[in-house]
């Protein structure tokens, strides 16, 4: 049996989350995911609350605010007031074939993308 295995990291700006690429490919105005995201960064320091790379039961990751920025793009910025926020068209697969314009997948400007794509290439996906 022979089994080939691969690992890639993303770095963007000296972090390398998923999450850091799809802010950086967004492809449509992020006004209620940046608010959400600053606001409540304020909010948590204001609270004594800290965003640490480190999880504890008393405070939040760098990641999860990234996540939950991911999470507020697509649900505020993306899907419409009248459309269903709801886990059938926020889970990724439906979200990008209802909303395949909401991130930028060919921008060949963004370094990462680019290498991430070449990585990807390499088993032909």
């Amino acid at each position: 049996m022979q089994i080939k295995l691969a690992c890639y990291f993303i770095n963007i700006g000296g972090v390398g989350e998923l999450e850091d690429l799809l802010r950086k490919i967004k492809n449509k105005d992020s006004h209620f995911a940046d608010c959400l995201y600053e606001s409540w960064t304020v909010c948590f320091e204001g609270k004594g609350k800290i965003l640490s790379d480190e999880a504890s039961n008393k405070n939040i990751t760098n990641k999860e605010m990234k996540k939950l920025w991911v999470d507020f793009y697509k649900r505020f910025d993306i899907i419409p007031k009248k459309g269903d926020r709801n886990e059938k068209n926020t889970n990724w697969e439906q979200f990008l074939k209802d909303y395949p314009t909401a991130f930028d997948f060919t921008n060949n400007s963004v370094r990462e993308l680019q290498e991430l794509k070449d990585f990807l290439q390499m088993f032909n996906i």
